[in-house]
């Protein structure tokens, strides 16, 4: 099944995850305009770094991921690319992953299962990558891979918020920016926008809300996905 965007399309494949609303949230959040090499941690179909390709076409972009079947679809995915773009996705855990250069941005969107009715093969590839990247190891060597004005911008489950501001601060890694992100003002916030870099700042915290009277979103968030969605 595809997916298709307004400069590109995406193929799917049930054994890797589907491209959604964090996913889309990251790629159109994160800051790129400067950077110049990106690795995404947990690459899937290859959405996210697809998505930032668009915005900042002259960037390099490394993907990884546990799963063969997910590096395959993502080559796939990036062969199709209408810009001259250069993507190199491979397999390989994050704490094994070596690199010749440090990277201007990482991003990453963990798979996390929160749902009953999530499929059995979403369930075993979120255990999967769980159980291997525990959120200290993805920090530590976020943290490892990225240059010294780079950033490592991800998202993740508003709960874990205190052990990500614990981990940081270990690890000597400051945080510069946390999105708290519900679906409407009346809603809970499920997830956080995070980013980090090795400079430190004050903190900026602000609250987005997804849903809204324009074509369904909010002002920002339309502003945000309308160059990407055909339907907007």
């Amino acid at each position: 099944m595809d997916f298709k965007f307004k400069k590109f399309t995406i193929s799917h494949r049930e054994d890797v995850f589907k491209f959604g609303t964090d996913a889309a949230l990251l790629a159109t959040w994160a800051i790129i305009e400067n950077a110049q090499s990106v690795l995404e941690i947990g690459c899937g179909s290859g959405v996210i770094s697809l998505m930032l390709a668009q915005r900042n076409p002259k960037c390099n972009f490394t993907g990884i991921d546990l799963s063969k079947e997910a590096v395959e679809l993502s080559n796939a995915n990036a062969s199709k690319f209408p810009f001259e773009t250069i993507f190199e996705f491979q397999q390989s855990t994050l704490q094994e992953f070596k690199s010749n250069q440090k990277f201007d941005l990482i991003v990453s969107n963990p798979p996390f299962f929160e749902n009953a009715t999530k499929s059995p093969s979403e369930l075993k590839n979120t255990t999967r990558h769980t159980d291997t990247l525990p959120l200290f190891e993805l920090l530590k060597h976020s943290k490892r891979l990225l240059s010294d004005t780079g950033s490592f911008q991800f998202i993740y489950p508003s709960r874990y918020l205190s052990e990500i501001k614990s981990i940081a601060t270990d690890l000597h890694f400051h945080i510069n920016e946390i999105v708290f992100t519900q679906s409407t003002s009346a809603k809970p916030i499920k997830r956080v926008l995070v980013r980090l870099s090795n400079t430190e700042s004050v903190v900026q915290e602000r609250n987005l809300i997804i849903n809204g009277d324009i074509s369904g979103y909010s002002q920002e968030v339309f502003d945000r996905f309308e160059p990407f969605y055909l339907k907007l």
